[in-house]
């Protein structure tokens, strides 16, 4: 899969770094996870007061706080962390790429304080569930709105930036640099994304 920008740099004839492609691979696989995620807040809005989450929302929501804990932040966070120094290192004015560290640390707390909901949410208060469903779609519907923003402000502006300071072989460094972050294998994280979209009514494509 291809992703706009990618189409619209091979359309210029200007090469794309590896580093960019694998970026903006994954968020593709990211705006699935925002969709689910998306589906998943107006569903809890959608229930009726003092209403059981059904078992598929419930468990779309599992899944969701395990990718938010266990493959986003350990994988593409941390690797986009570990890539902007590099092109820092060979000239790019770190200012220029200060908004993307604070991004991650909202998108964190954003996390964070959905993992306190669920936690809540299972707790077996039944004064506090409602409360407790009612933050769960606030955090997330902020990670959501947050990060599709960020999500195309990196893919216009912050790669096609680093790409200006970086030779061939820092992009093959970046990439060997990356590929010790994160699961080799994430395969895994795509099928539990893909179960999630199904518990919400999305098909995953093909």
């Amino acid at each position: 899969m291809v992703s706009n920008q990618q189409a619209l740099r091979a359309a210029t004839t200007e090469k794309l770094p590896a580093f960019e492609q694998l970026f903006e691979q994954e968020h593709l696989l990211t705006e699935r996870i925002l969709d689910a995620a998306t589906a998943i807040v107006d569903q809890l809005r959608g229930l009726p007061d003092g209403k059981t989450i059904p078992s598929d929302l419930y468990s779309a929501m599992a899944v969701l706080i395990y990718l938010n804990e266990n493959f986003a932040d350990q994988t593409h966070l941390a690797a986009e962390e570990a890539a902007i120094p590099i092109a820092v290192a060979r000239g790019m004015d770190p200012h220029s790429a200060a908004w993307v560290f604070a991004d991650h640390d909202q998108g964190r707390a954003y996390a964070k304080a959905a993992d306190v909901a669920w936690r809540r949410i299972n707790a077996g208060d039944e004064t506090d569930l409602p409360h407790a469903i009612d933050d769960f779609a606030r955090c997330t519907e902020g990670l959501v709105k947050m990060f599709r923003y960020h999500a195309e402000r990196e893919d216009h502006r912050l790669f096609p930036e680093m790409a200006r300071h970086l030779s061939e072989e820092d992009d093959d460094l970046i990439m060997h640099i990356i590929s010790q972050i994160g699961p080799k294998d994430v395969s895994p994280y795509i099928s539990l994304v893909s179960s999630m979209e199904r518990s919400v009514g999305i098909e995953p494509p093909s």
